[in-house]
């Protein structure tokens, strides 16, 4: 593995990679001594910030877990779960701890784990790709090498693949959404290997709507689908009147009277109440601001503050 500043694992290099499936990294914002920042988008649209420890801090040559790293006890203790799980029977959880303990430090014991595991609740090709991974990366003389290696051969003949093609009219830059996985033009036309079962594809197109389909493919077979994207999308609805999007729209009307100056009558008329004067006394007050209000209507200024003034002088001595 390469320095976590340079080679093979520098921090840009992860740019536009997916994280289980929901975060794509975006853009490298920052880079530190233990880890580096990513600006991510969530499949949901969500925008967020995303810290990943450097690799690098996590790795070790013996391709074991390390405790002493800042990594190997947490991917220990996950581990443990994940074969206490698979005893168990409950290969879902089990999957899920190996895969979880193979991101924070990876090695080649836990990938075949997660080989064996994955096989047995039939996912034959995420398996088989997982058992290559170790034979590629372990030596000949590894006691791990050969299991790897044979259990990779034993599942290939298993194996269902799937050739994708273009429907008349579609965009050249189509992709397609596999699971995790994003095929581009690249892939197309290649018989490519996928875990039996059904599959929700999502396809899409710049300037496309997405559009749905799905793929149902038994263990050991061979099939060709043809996709494309929806129709070319709307355009942006106009504002009100036809206006652009964002334009301003009418200047509102200036408020009213009541609107300007109720804090002004409420107050005036709670501490006129407070005083204790009776009902008499709050019907003057009434009275008198919506004489105010009508000598002041029509008026662009609306009604000064002495003349609201003068309006509670003779409320009062009324």
């Amino acid at each position: 593995m390469g320095d976590a500043r340079g080679g093979s694992g520098r921090p840009s290099a992860r740019v536009g990679e997916l994280l289980e499936g929901k975060w794509r990294l975006d853009a490298l914002l920052g880079v530190g001594a233990m880890a580096a920042v990513y600006q991510a988008t969530h499949r949901n649209g969500n925008r967020v910030a995303i810290k990943l420890l450097h690799p690098a801090l996590c790795s070790n040559e013996s391709g074991n877990h390390d405790e002493s790293n800042p990594c190997g006890a947490a991917a220990e203790a996950l581990f443990n779960e994940g074969r206490e799980a698979m005893a168990a029977g409950a290969y879902d959880t089990a999957c899920g701890k190996f895969q979880e303990s193979d991101q924070i430090d990876p090695a080649p014991g836990t990938k075949l784990n997660l080989g064996e595991c994955e096989l047995r609740r039939g996912r034959i090709a995420t398996a088989w790709k997982l058992f290559r991974a170790v034979a590629a990366q372990l030596p000949p003389a590894d006691p791990r090498y050969a299991p790897a290696q044979q259990r990779a051969a034993e599942l290939e003949p298993r194996l269902p693949r799937v050739v994708f093609g273009l429907l008349p009219g579609s965009p050249p830059n189509t992709t397609v959404r596999l699971g995790t996985a994003e095929l581009g033009a690249g892939s197309f036309g290649l018989l490519l290997p996928v875990d039996p079962g059904t599959h929700r594809l999502a396809v899409r197109a710049p300037g496309h709507d997405a559009r749905a389909f799905t793929l149902a493919i038994a263990e050991g077979e061979r099939t060709e689908i043809k996709v494309g994207p929806g129709p070319k999308s709307a355009p942006a609805a106009p504002g009100p009147s036809g206006a652009a999007p964002g334009a301003a729209g009418p200047e509102p009307a200036p408020p009213s009277f009541w609107g300007r100056h109720k804090a002004s009558v409420l107050v005036a008329g709670g501490a006129v109440l407070l005083g204790g004067v009776g009902l008499g006394l709050g019907a003057a007050t009434s009275s008198s601001y919506a004489d105010l209000a009508e000598s002041c209507a029509g008026t662009a200024a609306g009604c000064a503050r002495g003349d609201i003034d003068a309006a509670q002088g003779r409320a009062v001595a009324t």
